[in-house]
């Protein structure tokens, strides 16, 4: 569907390169700070910083959603599956070539083959849901 040959402009242009670097970096604090949270509120876990944070965020999402949910916080669970699936999209991106030949990134959906550009616009949502997961996760913790 998209064309993935490399013309002369070999990156896309600098702002979606920024958004994606931004997307991953909010994503990544968000799972730092989930983690802290998960480990500040679970006294009957065996789990730590250092194994969690070599984890996938598949994984930390199954070992953290049972704390949040009993917490009354499924908002939480919710948002952060949600963002770690989109997150998935991009980490699972591929770079296509539009018709004027500047650059973008599509993404494939593995169970629908559903393929689709992730745009500014998809990267700014990703960045502003992230900022509501950092807002209750601060809830969370009591600030």
């Amino acid at each position: 569907m998209y064309d993935t040959s490399l013309t002369r402009q070999s990156l896309p242009d600098e702002r979606l390169r920024m958004l994606i670097g931004t997307a991953l970096v909010v994503f990544n604090a968000n799972v730092q700070f989930l983690i802290e949270n998960f480990l500040s509120n679970e006294a009957n876990t065996e789990e730590n910083w250092w194994t969690l944070m070599e984890s996938e965020a598949g994984s930390i999402f199954g070992k953290t959603k049972e704390n949040f949910v009993r917490k009354n916080h499924q908002d939480i669970v919710d948002l952060f599956n949600g963002l770690k699936n989109r997150r998935n999209r991009i980490i699972h991106s591929f770079q296509f070539s539009h018709e004027d030949s500047s650059q973008g990134i599509a993404t494939l959906v593995r169970k629908t083959h559903e393929q689709f550009e992730i745009d500014e616009t998809y990267l700014l949502t990703f960045i502003r849901d992230n900022g509501k997961l950092n807002d209750l996760l601060h809830e969370f913790r009591g600030y």
